[in-house]
């Protein structure tokens, strides 16, 4: 299950606990590199390229925290920023 703060802030339920000592629940949460990407095609789709690209970087950056270089979610993000500056006719930062 995914929910949706704002617009910069989604996250995923990964634990819900009831605390009976203080008698509540305990939400605990996860930001989605996933959720950042699909901003991102959304904004490449309304033609706000900057705002798109700023998305695709920060699932990126989320990426590199949390796996090793060499893994494929890395390349996946990668690929989004090369093909937002190629969508956009900006060929060299597209190949870098």
């Amino acid at each position: 299950m995914e929910v949706l703060f704002d617009l910069a802030s989604v996250f995923k339920i990964t634990d819900i606990k009831y605390d009976e000592i203080n008698p509540k629940w305990n939400i605990y949460l996860m930001t989605t590199d996933e959720a950042l990407n699909n901003i991102g095609r959304c904004y490449d789709c309304m033609g706000k390229f900057e705002l798109a690209l700023e998305y695709d970087i920060r699932a990126l950056e989320m990426k590199q925290r949390l796996f090793p270089h060499d893994h494929p979610d890395i390349a996946t993000s990668l690929n989004s920023i090369g093909l937002a500056y190629y969508s956009h006719y900006d060929f060299e930062q597209a190949l870098d």
